[in-house]
């Protein structure tokens, strides 16, 4: 089982702030809740570009896709890694 912080609601997390995420077989089975650019940078790069995102704002959904290809702060270091 994997620990992840900040990805579950309140009700579910254990006393140090994680919840644990129960096995899947196909990680595309799964769609995560995350509206905050944090929560979508680290479901990214845990999971990869192809994770499933919902629950983003409509004014997000490009900023999002840029995340996704690599063109962000956040993933560009992750994304120039595999063009080496």
């Amino acid at each position: 089982m994997e620990k992840v912080k900040s990805l579950c609601a309140l009700d579910q997390q254990t006393a140090d702030g994680s919840c644990t995420i129960a096995r899947v077989d196909d990680i595309n089975d799964l769609i995560w809740e995350a509206a905050l650019k944090n929560q979508q940078s680290f479901l990214i790069q845990k999971f990869g570009p192809n994770v499933n995102i919902g629950n983003v704002p409509p004014e997000d959904i490009m900023a999002l896709e840029a995340l996704r290809c690599g063109l962000r702060r956040d993933t560009l270091k992750a994304a120039m890694a595999t063009l080496k």
